[in-house]
């Protein structure tokens, strides 16, 4: 039996009807029917309130996780071919994809937010959608973090969607979109204060200046400051990215927000921390030494952290006159 040859579906919502909805639509690309079907398929799984409603999702689909994860990957990559070739479809088509993300299996939510990452950075590259509707970023704000508040207490599914999130390329686009779950994001530092992809997407939201502020009032910078004051510089590269997240936050929020900055200099954060290893890392090098690319990268967080202290704290400030505190940094 062909994987797409399905009976027609009686009630519930299945994974194999919307694929073979958005290969009709590939086929028949005059008719807006089949698009406008698969939206209201996910709209269903969206909408469900109780794991019955969604006993059919996989129906006639092996139940090995391979299985699934192999048709949800085909599904997006279909749902994002028929968004290319007929922009009639593309809000149908989006916004069907952002409800499939409160899908935990096969791999779901992980792919449909994979598709709309690529719609994120595509739109950011030509300077923004051509209307709200078609805005990826504002559609990730509208549909999938409203439905990762309302489930917050799914916490495999709210850590697997924030892997999701964190997996993206970061950018202004997506740190705007990202401003209405900080709350969550609070939350999740206090429970998860390990998960690592917790940190990234925090450090993503901070490249946004109201997300800073709005992350200061719930506590984060502190938080991370006094997690850096307790944290050993990495000696591998697996910890390296989380460390520089860590520093990211912490300067980027004492940038925007004097208060955070503020905190962090009574907690001397610039001394005991950032300067301290800076110097470290740096030493009395000749001319001709050379800092590893893991070293390189360390001291680039490190210089974000104590950045963003110096342009809020002038008792951080070797000079604070000077047009450009950072050159101060050169021989540490």
């Amino acid at each position: 039996m062909h994987p797409l040859q399905v009976e027609e579906e009686r009630g519930h919502a299945s994974t194999l009807q919307m694929m073979r909805l958005l290969e009709q639509a590939l086929q028949d690309d005059r008719s807006l029917e089949p698009c406008v079907k698969f939206f209201d398929l996910c709209s269903q799984v969206y909408n469900a309130d109780d794991e019955d409603a969604l006993k059919d999702l996989w129906v006639n689909v092996e139940r090995s996780d391979s299985a699934k994860r192999v048709l949800a990957k085909q599904l997006v990559d279909n749902a994002l071919v028929l968004m290319e070739r007929d922009e009639r479809s593309r809000p149908l088509i989006l916004r069907g994809l952002a409800k499939l993300c409160v899908v935990k299996e096969g791999n779901m939510s992980g792919e449909c937010l994979r598709g709309i990452s690529l719609l994120i950075q595509q739109q950011e590259v030509a300077g923004g959608a051509e209307s709200e509707n078609l805005d990826a970023a504002q559609v990730l704000a509208d549909v999938v973090l409203p439905a990762l508040t309302e489930r917050a207490s799914d916490e495999y599914h709210t850590l697997s969607v924030i892997k999701g999130i964190s997996s993206m390329k970061p950018c202004r686009r997506l740190a705007e979109a990202l401003g209405s779950c900080i709350p969550l994001l609070s939350d999740l530092l206090q429970s998860f204060a390990t998960e690592e992809t917790v940190y990234r997407v925090i450090a993503i939201a901070c490249m946004s200046a109201e997300n800073c502020v709005e992350a200061t009032g719930q506590g984060i910078p502190q938080t991370i400051c006094r997690t850096l004051l307790q944290t050993e510089l990495p000696t591998e590269e697996a910890g390296r990215q989380l460390y520089n997240d860590l520093c990211s936050i912490a300067g980027r929020c004492a940038w925007h927000v004097r208060k955070a900055a503020l905190y962090m200099t009574k907690a001397r954060l610039h001394t005991e921390v950032f300067l301290f290893y800076m110097r470290n890392l740096m030493g009395e090098r000749l001319p001709s030494s050379r800092l590893t690319v893991r070293e390189a990268k360390l001291c680039y967080g490190l210089m974000m952290g104590v950045y963003g202290m110096m342009k809020s704290s002038p008792e951080v400030r070797p000079n604070a006159e000077s047009e450009s505190p950072i050159c101060s940094l050169e021989n540490l």
